[in-house]
């Protein structure tokens, strides 16, 4: 028997995930969608051999495991529907700042299997950061969900005060980077250079700066250093950016996108 995954929701990341999961091997998985745009459905999921849905309740009763990518004032009244009519399901929730717990409380059962993952749109590179954690799976079950993100990216197992963290600097952090990119290459471009060539050397330069850190060459104040020679230019941009508070805007942005995760 075929393993069926709901979607409720075909938004950018119910779409995504879809998208990314569809690469698996069909005979195994099949999929189940709804979404009360039919614009987005048509949209998103066009030509994709998916069963859709007619309502939300036809969705839940069909589907073993169930991805809610909806807004999240509309878990409540999910999460009540599930309870009545599928409760045995495993619910997966992919959004900042609704814990477990309160899942488990509305599905008025603690042995209920409750997922949180935290997806990003990075997946589509199928390298993407994501975090999860969970209650009451099976190994069985873990290994399952491992296999559904294999074309999404690395999963990272954490606690649930962790997940909302790395959900900020997987998920969030992209936005930054891009910004950073994006005011990189304008400089370039005051300076004289093709837009399309400052954004493709900006950004495998990104990626290069990167896998020595991932590689533990050396620390990032060394690696630093190692390209910032006494009274060379490298320095004087560096006083620019400290001059503009860059290191406390960094962190200061980490900090305050959490913050507002846990006032959601």
């Amino acid at each position: 028997m075929k393993i069926k995954i709901g979607f409720i929701g075909m938004g950018n990341m119910g779409s995504l995930l879809l998208k990314q999961m569809k690469l698996l091997d069909n005979n195994l998985i099949k999929f189940c969608i709804f979404d009360r745009n039919q614009h987005k459905l048509e949209q998103n999921c066009s030509g994709y051999n998916v069963i859709v849905c007619n309502s939300e309740l036809e969705l839940i009763q069909k589907s073993h495991i169930i991805f809610l990518c909806v807004k999240p004032n509309e878990y409540d009244d999910l999460l009540i529907k599930i309870k009545n009519f599928n409760p045995n399901i495993i619910v997966v929730n992919i959004t900042i700042g609704y814990p477990l717990k309160r899942m488990i409380e509305i599905l008025g059962n603690e042995n209920s299997k409750v997922v949180r993952v935290m997806p990003s749109t990075t997946m589509v590179t199928k390298k993407s950061v994501i975090g999860w954690t969970y209650k009451n799976l099976t190994p069985k079950q873990i290994k399952l969900f491992n296999y559904l993100f294999k074309y999404c990216g690395n999963l990272y197992e954490l606690s649930e005060k962790e997940i909302d963290i790395v959900s900020v600097i997987s998920g969030s952090l992209p936005a930054f980077i891009f910004k950073f990119i994006e005011s990189a290459s304008d400089g370039s471009v005051y300076c004289g250079l093709n837009r399309e060539k400052s954004y493709q050397i900006i950004a495998k330069t990104m990626i290069s700066s990167a896998q020595l850190v991932l590689d533990k060459i050396a620390s990032t104040t060394e690696l630093k250093n190692q390209v910032t020679s006494p009274n060379g230019s490298t320095i004087h941009g560096i006083l620019e950016l400290e001059k503009n508070n860059f290191s406390f805007a960094i962190m200061n942005s980490i900090i305050k996108t959490y913050e507002k995760t846990q006032k959601n």
